[in-house]
């Protein structure tokens, strides 16, 4: 499923354990991924789910769920 192959990568970035990851997480402010966190998860996403993400298309994505709809937009073209 696309949500727990997500909490798995955030996981291992971050280091949280992913059963604690919340679709309404908070990238930053709950997780505590800093700028590099995040540009290594979306280059994990990007690999885990052979897409593509342009530097503005995540800059909107500050939670789990809102990654996770961008990674499904991606995945249905």
């Amino acid at each position: 499923m696309l949500e727990e192959k997500l909490k798995l990568i955030l996981s291992k970035q971050i280091g949280v354990d992913s059963t604690l990851i919340s679709m309404s997480d908070l990238i930053v402010d709950d997780l505590g991924a800093d700028s590099l966190d995040i540009v290594e998860i979306i280059m994990d996403v990007e690999n885990e789910f052979k897409i593509k993400i342009h530097d503005n298309e995540y800059q909107d994505a500050d939670t789990v769920q809102k990654i996770a709809d961008l990674i499904r937009s991606k995945i249905e073209k």
